[in-house]
């Protein structure tokens, strides 16, 4: 029988060693030919640092519905569009602290020129939404996120202030 004494420094060794491991492996991986597509993305995992990452956040609700979107460029996530689209925003929806898994819609942003682009929202599975965009100015963009649950229409809009080529 082994004693517990001698078991949980060789257990916090084994725990140790695969955190180094995965770290290492994870820090030299090449995301360059990335598959966006729908099966292969997890967004469960994205971190969300503010001004450290360079991805932007934005939180709302519209009736009783709790939205969170993040922007970021898909350098920062080392990642390439198929379409060569620059930025990706991502979106979760919630009621009564519950993701939504039925919701369909779509994002449109507009340039500080006036040029607007739509995308369909993408269902990421466990309640992830997104939409790949180009953001090829700098300044002010718009966002507007209009979006069905059931027979209900909805719709967030903020300011996204790009600063960055």
């Amino acid at each position: 029988m082994i004693k517990l004494e001698k078991a949980v420094p060789a257990v916090l060794f084994v725990v140790l060693f695969m955190f180094a491991t995965a770290a290492s492996a994870m820090k030299d991986m090449n995301h360059s030919g990335h598959d966006m597509s729908e099966e292969k993305m997890d967004h469960s995992s994205m971190a969300q640092d503010g001004a450290k990452s360079g991805h932007f956040k934005h939180a709302d609700m519209a009736d009783g519905i709790h939205t969170t979107f993040q922007i970021m460029s898909l350098a920062s996530m080392k990642m390439k569009d198929p379409e060569g689209k620059t930025h990706h925003i991502m979106v979760s929806f919630s009621q009564n602290n519950q993701r939504m898994k039925a919701v369909v819609g779509d994002i449109k942003v507009v340039s500080p020129s006036g040029k607007d682009q739509v995308g369909e929202l993408k269902h990421f599975g466990g309640g992830m939404y997104a939409v790949n965009f180009t953001f090829d100015e700098v300044g002010e963009w718009h966002v507007s996120c209009h979006f069905r649950v059931q027979a209900s229409e909805h719709t967030i809009k903020f300011a996204y202030p790009h600063d960055q080529m």
